[in-house]
């Protein structure tokens, strides 16, 4: 499972798949994100996918704290609300 999870480290996600989270939360504004989330992410997610509205195609590093580094900042930034959660 460690091995699993961690991959994700340089993979990517399309911003579909967070759109609803960091974009017009609840219908309260354009940059209106949801609360869960930490809003130092949440403010990096809007930055890389600022075209989003443009380009649905959009796709960036799932860490995006930690570009293209695969290293345990994966663990340390998901205990700090700082990456996507994986489901399994």
């Amino acid at each position: 499972m460690v091995a699993l999870s961690s991959a994700h480290t340089i993979g990517f996600s399309h911003c579909k798949e967070v759109a609803h989270r960091i974009y017009n939360h609840n219908n309260d504004g354009q940059n209106a994100f949801d609360p869960s989330m930490n809003p130092k992410f949440a403010k990096v997610l809007q930055k890389a996918y600022a075209n989003y509205i443009k380009d649905e195609t959009i796709a960036t590093f799932n860490d995006i704290m930690m570009l293209g580094q695969f290293d345990n900042m994966y663990f340390k930034n998901l205990a700090r609300g700082l990456r996507h959660q994986t489901k399994f």
